[in-house]
């Protein structure tokens, strides 16, 4: 699969399959120790568009998400995203994620990686029919 920007990174990027997407690994024209310092000195732009997208919301979905990941989402304001982990049963790490508060009372968009989409969507839908 192709993201959007695919033709941009193909033409600049040295590209390697991921998930079944083609990605950029880093950019030849500068090497991937230039890219790393451009980053930490200035700014990058990382496209997620291979990456799994989730919306959870319903009465209860701050409690649940407080359940399962190791930040306390009701310390986040509204139209703000912070980066946090999937917790499975033990309090060990499933995966990294970016939640968002959406402006829409209870709802919450979470980005996580492309490659655990099934497992961490079946892990959600069981933990929610365990808790219920």
């Amino acid at each position: 699969m192709r993201t959007p920007l695919f033709e941009w990174h193909s033409e600049q990027a040295k590209m390697f399959e991921y998930a079944g997407w083609e990605m950029p690994l880093w950019y030849e024209d500068t090497g991937l120790i230039a890219e790393h310092e451009a980053v930490r000195n200035s700014c990058g732009i990382f496209d997620i568009s291979h990456m799994s997208r989730f919306l959870v919301h319903g009465k209860d979905a701050e409690e649940f998400l407080n359940l399962v990941v190791c930040r306390d989402i009701s310390r986040l304001d509204k139209n703000r995203a912070g980066y946090t982990f999937f917790l499975n049963e033990e309090g060990g790490i499933k995966d990294d994620i970016v939640v968002m508060k959406e402006e829409r009372e209870d709802w919450f968009f979470i980005v996580c990686n492309g490659i655990n989409r099934g497992k961490i969507f079946q892990w959600l839908e069981s933990f929610k029919k365990h808790r219920s």
